[in-house]
């Protein structure tokens, strides 16, 4: 799932606005049961590219 948000904040207090909305949505899902974990990264590392 990806939530997506855009306060109506001044210019310079997007930044935190951002951080602040964020952190209560994590703590309130997660009051409630909901786990929040980061998105998962997967890398390949090709070591030989010959067949």
């Amino acid at each position: 799932m990806k939530v997506a948000v855009q306060p109506w904040v001044k210019v310079p207090d997007v930044g935190t606005a951002d951080g602040e909305l964020y952190q209560a949505l994590a703590e309130h899902l997660r009051a409630r049961g909901v786990g929040v974990t980061p998105p998962l990264r997967h890398e390949v590392h090709v070591l030989n590219g010959k067949n």
